[in-house]
C-alpha cells in the first residue's frame, strides 16, 4: 500500500511484479489490490527451479480478482478457515467444498469501489 501512495502522490500509474512461494501473500495481494488506485496490475511470480525443471509461472493477480469476484471479498477469511500456512482447517471443511456452495451473498470485489478489467 505503500507504493501505491507514493505512486499516487507523483500522478503516476503502473505495475507491481511480486516473487513469493505462498499462497497467503496471493490471498493479501486479492484482498487489498481493490483499494489501490495507482497500481494497475499486480503480478505474482511463484514456483521453483530444479536441477531439471522451471517451475515458475506468472501470476496476474488483477485478472484473478475479476474471476474470483465473487468470492473476494471474503478470501482472507475463507482461505483462514480452510487452513492456511500456520492455521489447521476444520474437519471437513476444504477451500473444494466452500467453491461449491452459493456464493450469492458474498460481497464481490468491484463493491470496494474500482472495476478491473480483465485482458
Amino acid at each position: 500500500m505503500d507504493f501505491d501512495k507514493k505512486m499516487n502522490s507523483k500522478n503516476a500509474t503502473g505495475g507491481i511484479i511480486i516473487q513469493s512461494p505462498d499462497t497467503d501473500v496471493m490471498v493479501l495481494l486479492v484482498h487489498y489490490m481493490p483499494r489501490m488506485r495507482a497500481v494497475l496490475e499486480i503480478w505474482m511470480q511463484t514456483g521453483r527451479i530444479t536441477k531439471t525443471i522451471d517451475q515458475r509461472r506468472m501470476i496476474p493477480i488483477h485478472i484473478a480478482i475479476v474471476k474470483l469476484s465473487t468470492v473476494c471479498g471474503v478470501l482472507p477469511a475463507v482461505h483462514a478457515l480452510t487452513g492456511y500456512d500456520t492455521v489447521s482447517s476444520f474437519f471437513g471443511v476444504g477451500k473444494k467444498k466452500l467453491m461449491q456452495t452459493e456464493t450469492t451473498r458474498f460481497r464481490p470485489c468491484a463493491s470496494t469501489g474500482i472495476e478491473r478489467g480483465s485482458s
